[in-house]
């Protein structure tokens, strides 16, 4: 009896803040509908950043929208929450920051992420359809929104030929994550064994990077480079950050160790060299010797400039789908949609085991 007594209280409770949830989503609805109303002509649409990201402002400004097909503005005023299209959440800042407590169901909730999977740590069967979509760099996201991106220009422009007489250096890199899950530092330090002429920057190896940005060196420094090694802290599906995407706007390949699955439908063809297309290390290196002492071959990983063009659309793709009125406003099972990656979040096992294997590996043993 006592039992059966709980279990109506607790469907009450439920009930009543059911009806209390879809009662304050219908003002919310209401009063954006009345706004709307009342400037017809405003077609923007608002983003709430709800959480910071990873402890600091976003990246995304309402500048971002203004090459967009739509028009979209952003704030931090939460006092705007009523009036708000969307409430975007940074995966890393969720559990410090508490939800709205009530919530309108014709506001989509957002999740962002763009670090790789094994670098998420909550649990997140407690989010269980809590959002509405996905915003990150995964092609199967809700809303594609990856690092950088190309656009096809159907009439070509005549790519100018890079002489590679002008070029000083043969191949850079800079780490900073000693204990990457991809062992991008196995590669690494065997191919120092064989070729001298690669510079190695960062904490993993001691040379200091010029300046802290995603270069690391001075931009009129890389542009003396063939290559500039490009290798990931892991590799997941889709995983390709600012190290690929902002190596190609200078005049150097960008040399990857992407494993399949792991390139996106979104990059330029024949723009990189894969450490993983060849099998064997001194293959590997033979091949960027002969690149670099080949003008046509070296300049055949850039006619893709002559039908693409490098943007920034994962802010326009964002605006455009909230513009979109048939977009359906789906409850994501994020656990599930995580798991459906080839790399799994991390455990406390998982990153402590990263890091003994590197310690070994230091030592020789691994």
């Amino acid at each position: 009896m006592i039992l059966s007594q709980g279990k109506d209280q607790t469907r009450s409770r439920r009930e009543h803040s059911g009806s209390k949830l879809l009662r304050n989503g219908t003002i919310f609805y209401d009063q954006r509908m009345q706004l709307r109303k009342l400037h017809p002509n405003d077609t923007r649409r608002t983003i709430l950043f709800w959480t910071k990201f990873f402890q600091d402002k976003w990246d995304i400004n309402s500048e971002s929208f203004a090459k967009c097909n739509h028009n979209c503005r952003v704030t931090y005023d939460k006092d705007e929450l009523s009036n708000a299209d969307a409430l975007l959440f940074h995966f890393t800042d969720v559990p410090d920051e508490s939800p709205p407590e009530v919530r309108n169901l014709d506001q989509p909730w957002l999740i962002f992420m763009h670090e790789s999977t094994v670098h998420i740590w909550a649990n997140w069967n407690r989010y269980y359809h809590f959002f509405n979509w996905t915003v990150a760099y995964r092609s199967d996201s809700s809303v594609f929104y990856p690092y950088r991106s190309v656009k096809y220009r159907p009439n070509a422009r005549r790519y100018r030929q890079i002489e590679i007489a002008n070029k000083t250096k043969f191949a850079y890199t800079a780490v900073s994550n000693n204990n990457a899950f991809s062992h991008r530092y196995k590669i690494l330090n065997d191919l120092r064994k064989i070729n001298k002429n690669v510079d190695f920057y960062g904490t993993s190896y001691g040379k200091k990077c010029e300046v802290k940005d995603f270069y690391c060196l001075k931009k009129e420094n890389v542009g003396k480079y063939f290559f500039r090694f490009a290798f990931e802290n892991s590799n997941c599906k889709d995983y390709v950050t600012e190290k690929y995407w902002e190596t190609l706007d200078f005049d150097v390949i960008p040399v990857v160790a992407w494993v399949e699955g792991q390139r996106p439908p979104n990059i330029p063809p024949r723009s990189y060299i894969n450490f993983h297309d060849f099998s064997s290390l001194e293959e590997f290196n033979s091949y960027l010797i002969n690149v670099s002492q080949d003008k046509t071959l070296f300049n055949s990983y850039f006619l893709w400039r002559e039908n693409y063009e490098l943007v920034d659309d994962g802010a326009c793709n964002l605006c455009d789908a909230l513009h979109d009125q048939h977009r359906q406003r789906q409850s994501i099972d994020l656990e599930s949609w995580l798991s459906s990656d080839f790399c799994q979040p991390s455990t406390v096992w998982t990153f402590l085991w990263n890091i003994i294997e590197r310690n070994l590996f230091n030592i020789g043993m691994a």
